[in-house]
């Protein structure tokens, strides 16, 4: 009797990669945000000034986009990296 595994043959990792490809799930496309969605997400989601968490979570969001950052980048923001100018914002990333 043959003390191998049946599953380590080349034909059983064929039919496993085959099988992968055949019952794969379809991703599903969604559309982009657009600057209407991006319009609505402000009073949404940062409606009372007493709500932090939610006026954080608005504030990330739409930095975001605006700025084309990626999440490890705003989520690595502290404050000393935001500086106000009188018509745009400077914003320090410190790694990329």
């Amino acid at each position: 009797m043959s003390s191998s595994n049946p599953a380590d043959t080349s034909l059983a990792t064929n039919i496993v990669e085959g099988s992968k490809r055949v019952y794969k799930k379809l991703t599903l496309k969604k559309e982009p945000v657009s600057p209407e969605i991006v319009s609505r997400i402000g009073p949404k989601y940062a409606g009372s000034p007493t709500d932090v968490k939610g006026l954080r979570s608005a504030l990330i969001f739409l930095l975001g986009f605006s700025g084309s950052f990626c999440i490890g980048e705003l989520l690595d923001l502290r404050a000393k990296d935001v500086a106000f100018a009188t018509e745009h914002l400077e914003i320090a990333v410190r790694k990329s």
